[in-house]
């Protein structure tokens, strides 16, 4: 391993270790209260954490804060609208690409919009009818509040970061315009596809839209974040497979949900394939929520076709919204 890349895992492995603290903390709660399918819930708003990274402890209050009381709305949002599959993808749509827009004008950094919008896109599907949604949103702003806490126990033994100067605001703040408009497109397509089709868990692609489409390096790098996706993806499902055939229960889902979370984050340094893995892994651990293997056996399926449309639906709206180039040969 090269010098730079052990130095950057070791930078890495604090912020590592709370992400992982943040999403298995409300799966035990959820488990010692008696509602660990709420603690599952709970768990988007534990992503709180992987925000504000070396920011100053006031700015970094304030950020956290309006990031885990949006999380909360989000997903009551996405549950109130589930009953109606339209409405909650022009929902998603609303969501992802705002998200997008305010993300980037503020350089809020990774992973930005991508948690709004799967945000609220899980909410989207869950059923409406048995899913209390104002009592989903108190837990998902449970874990939120155990994000906040988290960061402001150490916050002040991080640095600040440098502002950008004006010039460079004016072409973030175009870049995010045009970023929005192609995530709402794409995401509007990806769920459209998804309701057609009859897709149980469509937000999949609509998440995968997000993710592939807010990356700063054009077609090449807009093509690498979504082949490392799909890939990542293939090979998390078999890694997800081992997890969920041991059919984890109460504190042991906590457990991987944390020991996930905080492999994400260290595989991120070396790669976002890497990542890629444990996300996967780690997504249909909380989707399959302690169930037997045999009642969750289509989720695979289901995560690969899904992250599929996503991505090429991403890959074509990226490359008709190019600017046609000019021939000046002659």
């Amino acid at each position: 391993m090269s010098k730079p890349l052990s130095a950057a895992l070791r930078h890495r492995l604090p912020f590592a270790l709370r992400a992982g603290l943040c999403c298995g903390l409300p799966v035990v709660l959820g488990y010692y209260a008696g509602h660990l399918q709420a603690g599952l819930l709970a768990t988007i708003g534990g992503f709180t954490a992987l925000y504000g990274d070396g920011l100053p402890w006031g700015r970094r209050a304030r950020l956290l804060a309006i990031i885990a009381v949006a999380l909360a709305v989000i997903v009551t949002l996405g549950i109130l609208v589930a009953p109606y599959p339209w409405l909650g993808v022009v929902t998603v749509t609303g969501i992802a690409s705002l998200a997008t827009l305010i993300c980037n004008r503020q350089q809020i950094g990774p992973p930005g919009a991508y948690m709004f919008a799967l945000a609220c896109a899980s909410g989207t599907g869950m059923p409406g009818s048995s899913v209390d949604p104002w009592f989903s949103g108190l837990w998902v702003l449970c874990g939120g509040a155990i994000s906040w806490l988290a960061h402001m126990l150490g916050c002040l033994l991080e640095r600040a970061e440098a502002n950008n100067s004006p010039a460079a605001d004016q072409v973030i703040k175009e870049n995010a315009r045009r970023t929005a408009a192609r995530v709402a497109f794409a995401t509007l397509v990806a769920g459209s596809i998804g309701i057609i089709l009859g897709l149980e868990h469509a937000y999949w692609g609509m998440a995968a839209v997000v993710v592939v489409l807010n990356q700063p390096d054009g077609l090449p790098g807009t093509s690498r974040r979504a082949f490392n996706r799909l890939l990542g993806t293939l090979v998390g499902l078999v890694l997800a497979w081992s997890i969920l055939t041991l059919n984890p229960q109460g504190l042991w889902i906590a457990l991987t949900v944390g020991m996930l979370q905080f492999a994400i984050e260290m595989g991120v340094v070396l790669q976002y394939a890497v990542a890629t893995v444990f996300i996967t892994a780690n997504a249909l651990t909380i989707a399959a929520g302690g169930r037997d293997f045999s009642e969750v056996s289509s989720l695979f399926a289901a995560r690969a076709f899904d992250t599929l449309i996503g991505v090429v639906v991403a890959i074509v709206v990226f490359r008709l919204s190019m600017a046609p180039t000019v021939d000046t040969s002659t």
